[in-house]
């Protein structure tokens, strides 16, 4: 094991003992609050969002609306019918996960024994996989910068009992990144 092990598993423990303290309920209140909940809505309206367009009845709707803004020019050529849509879609995205966290807060922070045990452990497991996903984009980053830096990087890594080396060179963000590029140029 090379000292980046020993680290890792540090690391996990202490992330574990403090999503054990935190509990799941605190835990996705606090990670789904401020710009992390905006961050959140806006990623399910980017996936959902075409979805519901694609309906016939939102279609014909923003048909409509478009088909009336004809005699203004610069609101047609905006589509303003679209950024409205999206706009209601972000509303609806936010009460909605609003909604949820305060309810499965509420559910898993009651006084009953086997829920205390749930929370705890989801807390846990919560707070792992956050630092496993920050983990991952620390890797992400240390890839796009490439170069030397990377494979000094890599050179600490290599050996890895937990096979850390290989997470870095075949991160699974790197092919979601590069997926998402396809979809979008």
């Amino acid at each position: 094991m090379v000292l980046a092990d020993w680290i890792a598993i540090g690391v996990a423990i202490a992330v574990l003992a403090l999503g054990a303290l935190a509990g799941f309920g605190r835990a996705l209140k606090w990670f789904t609050g401020g710009i992390m909940g905006i961050l959140i809505s806006v990623f399910v309206c980017y996936l959902i969002g075409g979805f519901f367009l694609d309906i016939e009845g939102i279609r014909n709707m923003l048909a409509s609306l478009a088909a009336n803004w004809k005699h203004i020019d610069w609101l047609y050529n905006m589509r303003l019918e679209i950024i409205i849509y999206y706009i209601v879609l972000f509303l609806i995205c936010q009460i909605a996960r609003i909604l949820i966290v305060k309810i499965i807060g509420c559910v898993v922070e009651t006084d009953l024994l086997p829920l205390k045990i749930i929370n705890k452990v989801g807390g846990a497991l919560f707070f792992f996989g956050v630092g496993l996903l920050i983990t991952l984009l620390i890797f992400q980053i240390i890839y796009w910068v490439g170069g030397s830096a990377l494979y000094d990087f890599y050179g600490k890594l290599a050996g890895s009992a937990f096979g850390l080396d290989k997470l870095l060179m075949n991160n699974p963000l790197v092919k979601f990144v590069d997926y998402i590029k396809g979809i979008v140029y």
